[in-house]
């Protein structure tokens, strides 16, 4: 008890609304109400259910497996029960003010719902979007069944690719919701802090997920957004460290220099703008995972020993493109090929003529920003 106690202490704070209903619970906080929330995804191979403190994830019964009449045609594959247990000053309300997040201290651009829909999409590694609730149980329900709701927004648009999915695998990738327990599990374990950095990568890792075809570019900047949300919350290096993970080549020359003074100058200069650099490519080493089990032809494989490199190449695009305009290389646009076995390359085709280092194809950077996210994801539970 005492522990709990300790560990409430450290927690103390404002956290996303899902967080703060989590922690009501655990509290002893009784049910006032409940609702369901309609979620919208591509996922062929979805089944099962997952429940985890006043929260259960359910995928609606159908009669015949569901076949789209498009590709990544989007269909409502998956429902949200949430228990409120956090107080209201409204009995009879079965959502409170703080539902829609507004104060800038919480927000991350959606209501409790969209918070949710989120993390299951990070943990479950599929496109999955918020449609709205469709169902609630009032507390004075004599027979608990609930009452329909008219879904308030309407079906997510999910816009098809051109020629080639951009993520081959997310669509086509058997899921079981039941992988998704001990991510749940761990959300209330959360300080408000990690909380709130992990509902924002989250949803920066969602939305990269859901536009991947139609805006590729903007999909590049959203993943590696995914990463800086919770790369923040780590502890910051030493400045010299921060130099060699930004600016290797110049923390060798001034190495090699063997003057103090200059190497003071430098690094005071250059570790500041670096320090975003370094933050992003020490969380994706950390936590990155090993190389994937299943893999294209060798000519197609990426270096996995110079992925450093390779990462602080999508970081420098990526930088270029947010502040000075200049786009994404299109040959990291490009949908990839697959194999007949089914594989596709990691690395990307560069035509002769081009300039620059082009690291890798989206769909395997997605892979490492979601094993990465889970990774720091699981190891808050410990």
């Amino acid at each position: 008890m005492a522990a709990y106690l300790a560990f409430m202490a450290s927690t103390s704070g404002t956290g996303p609304w899902g967080w703060e209903n989590a922690h009501a619970k655990l509290d002893g906080e009784p049910w006032a109400s409940a609702l369901e929330i309609a979620c919208y995804t591509d996922a062929l191979w979805l089944d099962g259910d997952v429940a985890s403190g006043p929260y259960t994830a359910m995928v609606p019964l159908a009669l015949t497996d569901y076949q789209p009449e498009r590709f990544g045609e989007p269909r409502m594959g998956l429902v949200i029960r949430i228990d409120r247990h956090l107080s209201n000053s409204d009995p009879g309300d079965y959502i409170d003010e703080a539902w829609n997040q507004l104060d800038i201290k919480v927000a991350h651009g959606g209501d409790a719902g969209e918070e949710l829909a989120a993390l299951l999409s990070l943990a479950l590694g599929i496109r999955l979007r918020a449609g709205g609730i469709s169902r609630v149980f009032q507390p004075d329900d004599p027979d608990d069944r609930g009452y329909p709701h008219q879904v308030e927004r309407p079906a997510p648009y999910l816009p098809q690719p051109a020629r080639r999915p951009m993520l081959p695998y997310t669509m086509i990738r058997p899921v079981t919701l039941e992988a998704a327990s001990a991510f749940l599990d761990i959300y209330p374990r959360l300080s408000p802090k990690q909380a709130l950095g992990l509902v924002r990568a989250a949803r920066s890792y969602q939305d990269a997920l859901w536009i991947a075809d139609s805006d590729p570019r903007l999909a590049w900047l959203r993943l590696v957004s995914a990463i800086e949300a919770v790369a923040q919350l780590r502890p910051e290096g030493q400045a010299e460290q921060t130099l060699t993970a930004a600016h290797p080549e110049i923390a060798q020359r001034l190495s090699d220099a063997d003057d103090p003074e200059l190497t003071r100058l430098v690094t005071k200069l250059l570790v500041q703008q670096g320090r975003a650099t370094a933050k992003f490519l020490g969380f994706l080493k950390a936590y990155g995972p090993r190389r994937p089990d299943q893999r294209p032809e060798r000519r197609y494989q990426i270096n996995w020993n110079e992925l450093q490199d390779q990462l602080r190449a999508v970081y420098g695009y990526r930088s270029s493109d947010l502040h000075s305009g200049i786009p994404i290389p299109w040959v990291m646009c490009e949908p990839p090929f697959l194999s007949r076995a089914g594989r596709a390359p990691e690395r990307v085709w560069v035509p002769a003529a081009w300039q620059g280092n082009v690291p890798m194809h989206l769909h395997m950077f997605e892979f490492l920003v979601r094993k990465s996210l889970q990774t720091w994801w699981r190891s808050l539970g410990s």
